[in-house]
Formats: structure tokens, C-alpha cells, sequence
């Protein structure tokens, strides 16, 4: 009920105008958002949708925009895989510049995402009413394009998941409330449908494995667990392994025959693939984790030796050893604890460090092996509390964390 009553004071709280947040009005791509967007019309498409038709903005800044994404389809600069970390990233050296801070969807934003693409810094958010945010944030050349943000709607509800694979660093993937499964197609400047949940049901997560571009599993409805072959254009496995939603899956950077979900029915579970390949066969995981309340999330360190458990409270859970095992509790701070129930602990660029928002506007830095909070990274640029969070993949230090519609990035001098 707590809970609840504080979502609902948190949406009333962001419907207010963004002078009342002390954030301006005017937007660096010349967008307003203190006035309703002009894409709030609920879609009924369930085919492919151009992506002209949903962006909000003038014809010249879509043309420019996908012309710089084919020139980044073809020659990409790209990480295949994490960055490589010699040393844990120095916390001290953290820091958040005006330029750094933009708004990038016009409502709770719901999902954040770094493109995995080196020397090249693009940010994609959802929002709980199915806008796409894209923020070009820097660039290879300082002088190649602006600081700026393009806007689409391709959903008519909350957007849950987004994917982008190394491989294929310019695909964008989209799931959201509605059922549908989308990608950003440069090529053809389409929003394709994918996949369309024949009940209807939401699809809360979606991942990709590390080593394959074309498959996709999605967490959809009560527990149900599907894989999409983008080759074979359809659904070629389906499982059911929750009685509630799938918040979050996450494959074994180091195995990707392990895999680990979390879900709303209080579970998280890892699956080894090797034995599900029977269609709406009975599964059973070879590890349960169990807590009194919703687990929001469950990923793997960068290294796949940990898993990092994020559940409605104040507690985080960190299984390690052979076969996941041992079980290590982060005690967070009353203080720092929020019970907003998309916040979720991710790791950093290895396996020292956890981030997580906290209550007094700061992001939390866990450290894993003293078993506590250690640092918080603090500015006066923060609004509101920060609850999404990613780390890029391919720039150590480089870190962005959301707060409603808009998102903080903080840079490394090592990065």
C-alpha cells in the first residue's frame, strides 16, 4: 500500500512544469515539453511504422539524424563485449556537467540505455507513455552535430525493455505494455513489428545473449518466457517459469547457457538453456532465490561470477562461488532506501561496485567485497531521486542515471 501511495505522489509530482523542477523549458533540439506532446494519440498500427510519421520534430533534424545512424551502421567503432578494467574505476574522479544533463522523454521515463558503440556517446529512453528518446550526446568529432534530442512514439504504452547488441549496435530494440515487439530499423527509417503477444499480455523484459544478434527472449505476461528468432521471423520456444511478471533477464557474460530472471512473484531463478530446448516443457531451475517481496532484478557482474539481487527493500543479495551459493547481504542505509519499484542495483565495469539511487538525490556506489555503501556521487544538477541507471558498455566511468524524463550523465576522468 506504501508503496503504491508513493508511485502515485511521485507520477503527481512530475506532471508539474519543468521551471517548477528548475529545468528550462527550451530543449538544445527545439522541442517544448512543458506543453503535451502532440503524439499522444493512442496507436492502433500493428504493422511496421515509418518513423516520420512519430517523430516530433521538423523533417530536416529526422533526415540529418538517420544519416548519421547508417554512417554509424556502416563503419562502426565498437566494443564487442565489455570494456576491459585494469583497476576499479577511481570514484573520486566522478563528475556531472550542466552540458551533461538534458531532458529526454516529456514523462516518467521507464528505461534507459547506452548504444554500444565506441567514441560515440548515444542515450535511448522509454517512457511510461511509449515515447523514444534519443540523445546524441557526443560524438567522435566535437564538431560532427550538437548536443540534441530526437523524439518518437512508436508505442501507445509503457515502454519496459530496450536492446541494443554489440554486434548490431544501431538495432534498437523495443518492448513495452502494449504486447508488441519493435525494431528501429535504420534501413527502411521503420519502426518493424517484430512479434505481437496473441493475448495481449505486456512484455515486461527482453534480453539478448552476448553471442547471438538474432535471438531475442522476452518475459511476457504471468511468468511466460518466449525466445524470437529474428531469422525464422517467430516465436520458436516459449516456457512458462513464473506465476508473475519477469522484470528483468539476464544472461552469463562467461556461460551464456545460464540464464537468470527475476520476477514480481518474489523469485529469482537461474535456468541452464541446455535443458529447456522442449517447447512449454516443465522447467526447473537449478538455482531459487527467495524474498518476502517482489524482486525487481537479477544480472551477472561483468566477469558472470556474481549475481547482484535487487528486491523491494534494503537489502541487496550478492551469490558468488561455484554454484552460486554463497550468499552475501548489502545492508543499504535507511536513509538511502527508496522503495520505487523500478530501481534496480546494476554493476559498473566489474565486479567491484554496484549503483543505485537513493533518497536524497544521489546515486549510491555499493562496494561488494566491504559489504557496504562506500561513496555516493552527489551535484546540485540532480532534481529528483535518480531510479534508472545504466553503465556504457564500451567507455569505462561513463555512467547515466534518470530521474522522470530526464537523464544525468556522469563521466570518469579515466574515461
Amino acid at each position: 500500500m506504501f508503496c503504491r501511495e508513493r508511485q502515485k505522489r511521485i507520477y503527481e509530482q512530475s506532471r508539474s512544469s519543468l521551471r517548477t523542477q528548475g529545468i528550462p523549458a527550451s530543449h538544445p533540439a527545439g522541442l517544448s515539453y512543458d506543453k503535451p506532446c502532440n503524439l499522444m494519440t493512442p496507436l492502433s498500427n500493428k504493422g511496421p511504422i515509418t518513423m516520420r510519421s512519430v517523430y516530433d520534430g521538423d523533417e530536416e533534424s529526422h533526415d540529418s539524424f538517420m544519416k548519421r545512424l547508417r554512417a554509424l551502421e556502416m563503419n562502426p567503432v565498437t566494443n564487442v563485449g565489455r570494456a576491459a578494467v585494469q583497476e576499479p574505476v577511481k570514484l573520486e574522479s566522478f563528475n556531472l556537467v550542466s552540458e551533461n544533463v538534458t531532458k529526454i522523454v516529456p514523462h516518467e521515463l521507464t528505461v534507459i540505455r547506452f548504444l554500444p558503440i565506441l567514441d560515440t556517446t548515444v542515450v535511448v529512453a522509454g517512457s511510461r507513455f511509449g515515447s523514444l528518446g534519443v540523445w546524441e550526446a557526443t560524438s567522435r568529432d566535437a564538431d560532427e552535430f550538437s548536443k540534441v534530442v530526437h523524439l518518437y512514439r512508436p508505442h501507445s504504452s509503457a515502454v519496459f525493455g530496450i536492446s541494443a547488441h554489440p554486434f548490431s549496435p544501431t538495432k534498437v530494440y523495443l518492448c513495452c505494455g502494449d504486447g508488441l515487439l519493435r525494431l528501429m530499423n535504420i534501413g527502411r527509417e521503420e519502426f518493424d513489428l517484430l512479434y505481437s503477444s496473441i493475448s495481449g499480455s505486456a512484455i515486461y523484459s527482453i534480453s539478448q545473449p552476448p553471442d547471438d544478434a538474432n535471438s531475442m527472449y522476452i518475459g511476457e505476461g504471468l511468468g511466460g518466457l518466449n525466445l524470437y528468432d529474428e531469422r525464422a521471423g517467430k516465436i520458436i520456444n516459449s516456457w512458462l517459469l513464473h506465476k508473475d511478471r519477469i522484470n528483468s533477464i539476464a544472461f552469463n557474460p562467461s556461460n551464456t547457457n545460464v540464464l537468470a530472471t527475476a520476477s514480481t512473484d518474489a523469485l529469482a531463478c537461474l535456468w541452464d538453456l541446455r535443458k529447456m530446448n522442449n517447447q512449454h516443457s516443465e522447467c526447473k531451475a537449478f538455482k531459487a532465490f527467495t524474498r518476502e517481496r517482489s524482486i525487481h532484478s537479477a544480472y551477472f557482474s561483468p566477469s558472470g561470477s556474481c549475481l547482484a539481487i535487487t528486491s523491494a527493500g534494503h537489502m541487496i543479495s550478492v551469490l558468488s562461488g561455484a554454484d552460486f551459493e554463497d550468499n552475501r547481504i548489502i545492508h543499504r542505509s535507511h536513509l538511502g532506501y527508496t522503495p520505487i519499484s523500478c530501481s534496480r542495483a546494476i554493476w559498473g565495469w566489474d565486479d567491484t561496485y554496484l549503483y543505485m539511487g537513493c533518497k536524497k538525490r544521489r546515486v549510491e556506489v555499493l562496494s561488494v567485497p566491504q559489504g557496504k555503501t562506500t561513496a555516493t556521487l552527489e551535484s546540485s544538477l540532480v532534481s529528483s531521486i535518480p531510479f534508472q541507471f545504466d553503465a556504457h558498455p564500451c567507455m569505462v566511468g561513463m555512467l547515466a542515471s534518470a530521474s522522470f524524463g530526464t537523464v544525468f550523465l556522469w563521466t570518469s576522468r579515466d574515461c
